[in-house]
């Protein structure tokens, strides 16, 4: 009878102690679980880190581009603006003017006022402008129309036309502006049109009054 209640008492603390090594078993599986699941966070986070980083390092070459070209652009720039024949450029200049009618359509009508032709490069009996020197250039135009057509629309169209050639197969529009006097005694264009034009070669510049 000892022997089987010491036996029994054995059996009873082995099984303590395998409780005991179990409930240890699952509080080391929870703790490296949880040190599993941290380390995944951590990965996670440093995955975000690194895209972040590598966005800014995209946006800091797209920087650096941009410094590089606008560098670049201030160097054409003064080169451009130190060139002779711009400073040349400079002193050319016209300014001309037509009143009158314009009862023949499709046609270039010459101008009858010129006050100015600095430089000598505008044709007053063509309306063509020939580009002496690369460079910048400024044009302004504005239009008036005073008195309403009798039948039709009485349209009248403004251009400021850029030929490549002398004969005009590759003419480009850089302006334009339409008047119509059919709904009222007098239709007035906008103020005055600007246009900004920079070439390298010599074209020709049309100051074109067409009347369709």
């Amino acid at each position: 009878m000892n022997e089987l209640n010491h036996t029994l008492n054995s059996i009873i603390q082995y099984r303590k102690r395998l409780d005991a090594i179990a409930t240890d078993l699952e509080k080391k599986v929870f703790e490296d679980g949880k040190l599993l699941r941290d380390v995944e966070d951590q990965i996670k986070q440093m995955d975000i880190i690194e895209k972040e980083l590598d966005i800014k390092e995209a946006m800091l070459l797209a920087l650096n581009g941009r410094e590089t070209l606008l560098g670049n652009k201030i160097e054409h720039d003064l080169n451009f603006y130190n060139d002779p024949s711009v400073l040349d450029s400079w002193n050319i200049s016209f300014f001309a003017q037509r009143n009158g009618t314009f009862n023949i359509k499709t046609v270039i009508h010459p101008f009858d006022i010129v006050p100015l032709n600095q430089g000598q490069c505008f044709s007053p009996s063509s309306g063509v402008f020939t580009v002496p020197f690369h460079g910048i250039y400024h044009f302004y135009f504005a239009a008036l129309k005073m008195k309403k057509q009798e039948s039709g629309t009485g349209r009248v169209t403004i251009q400021l036309v850029k030929n490549r050639k002398i004969v005009p197969t590759l003419r480009k529009v850089l302006a334009e502006v339409h008047l119509d006097s059919a709904e009222g005694l007098s239709t007035r264009s906008e103020d005055c049109y600007k246009v900004l034009f920079y070439q390298m070669e010599h074209p020709l510049i049309d100051v074109a009054l067409l009347y369709r």
